[in-house]
């Protein structure tokens, strides 16, 4: 299991490409039980991080660490491929509503910023098509 620290809302003012700047939550020290019922400060920890930084790390999960070599393996090899094979799994061809949930997306696509400069990422959005359930979501 890792020794990482649960997880906190302490962030950096600086810009750091550093993993262990980022926020983790450990599956470890927080229950099913509590994010069901909908902790105010846990849920409050939460919402602070992904308004904020976006992302964090999570920690004690039970996931082997042969499936997420893989998972990253699979992702490199994916990103390595030429543009013209990428484009086959844009998210324009994907059967799911919203376009966007779901396929490949290529650097300059997407402007998540308030001056307008499209973003410098490309990325590919996969998850599993369920029908939404009213109160599944935190907010």
């Amino acid at each position: 299991k890792s020794q990482q620290q649960p997880l906190t809302t302490e962030m950096s003012d600086k810009t750091s490409s550093n993993v262990a700047d980022t926020p983790t939550l450990s599956l470890a020290k927080i229950s099913h039980a509590e994010l069901k019922q909908r902790s105010p400060e846990t849920i409050a920890k939460l919402t602070h991080i992904c308004e904020t930084l976006g992302f964090f790390i999570i920690t004690d999960h039970d996931i082997p660490p042969s499936v997420i070599r893989r998972s990253i393996d699979a992702s490199r090899d994916f990103f390595a491929l030429p543009d013209e094979v990428k484009v086959k799994y844009h998210q324009n061809e994907q059967v799911v509503t919203p376009k966007t949930s779901r396929g490949y997306s290529a650097k300059g696509e997407e402007v998540l910023s308030s001056n307008g400069e499209p973003d410098n990422k490309q990325f590919f959005e996969l998850g599993i098509d369920r029908p939404l359930k009213p109160g599944t979501y935190f907010n």
